[in-house]
């Protein structure tokens, strides 16, 4: 996603928040519940629409609130009991929404600002982070060419999670001199992780995932779960970063698994990019 584009996303997620925090103060005055309710049925089809919600998960406090915010529904159970129930559900979803919005404004921090220029000098952890997010979004577009040879000479073939490894581990080699494949965090709940790449001088480790027949997007989402929490252990890693390739786009909200599982935090940054989406 282009930097202009998410921060207009950005800027119109922070004028619905707005309106959803202030609805309260509108919803007693006369006719106010219909405008109030009218507007929520205009956020959400703006979150549906750029992949910030899906309406499909039911566990989602955001579409648990959607769901007992219709009109019809404050008709039948009446203006108390709507209240009480809309607001218990309500509260749970504007923490959800303020949770999302951190997460754009980390991947927009984390964009590098010469979108189309080549990458400058490394000099502080953003630079890392934004090498590393330029690599991987580029990482369809480097497998593709290198699948296309001159003379029909072999190539590497991206098949499985290893293949996918050994290319970026070379392309990491243009900007990291110390890259440690496999190696192992300190215990943690009886068992160990082996990190796909941990850069040292970075505190820093990538983790590759890619999608298949037999792993989909909601058993990456499980699996990505431990290991965030295995990783938040280890004291050498300030900056995790998930890497799940999926080039027949077999997940169906890459955008909502990325805004689910990052984390934006000083100590312990996650950053989850699913690529191609």
């Amino acid at each position: 996603m282009k930097k202009k584009q998410l921060q207009e996303e950005i800027k119109q997620l922070e004028i619905y928040i707005s309106m959803w925090r202030d609805w309260d103060n509108h919803i007693m005055e006369s006719g106010g519940i219909v405008r109030v309710l009218g507007r929520f049925e205009e956020l959400r089809e703006y979150l549906i629409s750029n992949n910030i919600y899906s309406s499909d998960d039911s566990n989602d406090p955001i579409n648990k609130c959607f769901e007992h915010s219709s009109p019809a529904n404050f008709s039948s159970i009446g203006g108390e009991l709507f209240y009480m129930e809309f607001g218990q559900h309500y509260s749970a979803a504007y923490t959800s929404l303020n949770r999302k919005l951190a997460t754009m404004k980390q991947r927009l921090k984390n964009i590098n600002t010469l979108d189309d220029e080549p990458i400058a000098g490394i000099e502080n952890q953003d630079d890392h982070i934004n090498i590393i997010i330029r690599l991987i979004e580029r990482f369809p577009i480097i497998a593709r060419q290198l699948r296309d040879r001159r003379e029909g000479r072999p190539t590497l073939e991206i098949e499985d999670e290893y293949d996918v490894q050994d290319l970026l581990h070379a392309l990491l080699k243009l900007y990291f001199d110390d890259i440690r494949p496999e190696e192992w965090t300190p215990s943690y709940a009886g068992s160990s992780a082996r990190m796909d790449f941990f850069l040292k001088d970075e505190e820093l480790v990538i983790e590759v995932k890619k999608t298949s027949k037999g792993l989909s997007g909601k058993e990456i989402g499980k699996q990505l779960i431990v290991d965030i929490a295995q990783y938040k252990q280890y004291p050498n890693c300030k900056v995790l970063f998930c890497f799940i390739d999926d080039p027949e786009n077999r997940i169906g909200n890459p955008i909502g698994l990325e805004n689910d599982l990052s984390r934006p935090d000083e100590e312990f940054n996650v950053i989850v990019i699913v690529s191609p989406k």
